[in-house]
């Protein structure tokens, strides 16, 4: 299973920040067996029933803090932690004995929460939402965010609702001609994915089933 955390301002807000966590993923079976062993990688079961003061639930544009967070510290803040590896795009949950009898849900996870704030928290009737994650959450953010706008208008938002996304280090810009042709040696290192790079990621996307929007899939 897998879940959130929310935090309700003292005063009643219409301004929600939801954040994917973020933590790189995993492109086969070694490489996931791996992740197993390191908690909370691949499975919920050890999270606690709130989160602690201090950790990354509570900082940056999720603090209550109105010295540390100045324009949102009064939102309503949701914390979606990150177990599925797969970059928040799987749809895998058919398991298959020659993939190590993975599977991979982190789209499906999103839609359930997305689902559930909508249903039993209000989401719907928010003026504004900031859809925000770094790293694999940021990959999250990119793949979801008109997702949760069609969502939200199929729930009967408000008509001006604001939906934005703030990606923090998450997709990696891949632009062969110019890589091979405008960047020294040292700056393709820094700038551009290697073969190598792009292949796992492409493995990963297959062994994920990993949802791609139909805007950018062409």
């Amino acid at each position: 299973g897998s879940g959130f955390y929310l935090q309700r301002p003292s005063i009643e807000s219409t301004t929600w920040v939801l954040y994917l966590e973020g933590g790189e993923f995993c492109t086969d079976p070694v490489s996931c067996a791996s992740r197993q062993l390191e908690p909370g990688k691949t499975s919920s079961s050890n999270w606690g029933l709130v989160k602690i003061p201090g950790s990354t639930s509570n900082q940056g544009i999720l603090s209550s803090n109105i010295r540390v967070n100045p324009y949102l510290h009064s939102a309503n803040k949701v914390y979606l932690p990150y177990c599925s590896s797969d970059g928040w795009s799987g749809t895998q949950t058919l398991s298959n004995v020659t993939d190590g009898g993975l599977v991979f849900s982190g789209a499906r996870i999103f839609r359930a929460i997305i689902a559930d704030l909508i249903q039993r928290e209000g989401l719907a009737t928010a003026s504004r939402i900031i859809l925000s994650g770094s790293s694999a959450g940021g990959i999250g953010v990119l793949l979801h965010i008109d997702y949760l706008r069609r969502e939200l208008r199929n729930a009967g938002a408000m008509p001006d609702l604001h939906v934005q996304g703030i990606m923090d280090s998450a997709w990696y810009a891949h632009n062969p001609s110019n890589c091979t042709a405008n960047f020294t040696a040292e700056a393709r290192s820094r700038n551009c994915l290697s073969e190598t790079a792009i292949g796992t990621l492409e493995s990963g996307y297959r062994l994920w089933n990993g949802y791609v929007p139909e805007t950018c899939s062409h």
